[in-house]
């Protein structure tokens, strides 16, 4: 029987030069809770004049009500195109969180799935070398020779 599917979403930010990350767990992903996540990467950040910040073309990140609250907060948005996850640092987190929580492991419970999440950002220090290594911006750009028209 499939009453209700259960869901544990989670918003983040990755910062590269100190690969220091800032998460908070919501209910649901709209304005409400991004204006609020908002204000926890401005806390965390209080002294830096500006900053700048990478996102996927997501409708609600690209609500006027989103928009305005960063602009509010110094808080620059960068929108990366459209079906390029590989470009937002975050998703290579997203990657290394699924291969220590989720593949080839079975839950009974959804708590448990839950705890083994959350002890995972908890834990997230234990990571710092592997992170490291997987979540840079050294990308390979390829010039004009490169490809075949």
């Amino acid at each position: 029987m499939t009453a209700k599917q259960y869901r544990l979403s989670f918003m983040g930010a990755y910062e590269l030069e100190e690969h220091k990350l800032v998460y908070k767990e919501v209910e649901k992903v709209n304005a409400k809770e991004i204006k609020a996540f908002l204000e926890q990467i401005r806390d965390c950040y209080e002294a830096s004049p500006r900053i700048h910040l990478i996102w996927d073309n997501a409708g609600y990140h690209r609500s006027k009500e989103v928009q305005a609250w960063a602009k509010e907060l110094r808080i620059e948005l960068h929108y990366l195109p459209a079906y390029s996850p590989n470009l937002n640092p975050i998703e290579r987190l997203w990657k290394v969180m699924h291969e220590q929580v989720t593949y080839n492991k079975y839950y009974e419970k959804f708590n448990e799935f839950c705890d083994a999440t959350r002890n995972f950002f908890k834990n997230i220090i234990f990571y710092k070398t592997s992170l490291q290594s997987r979540i840079n911006d050294n990308f390979h750009v390829l010039s004009k020779p490169n490809f075949a028209f």
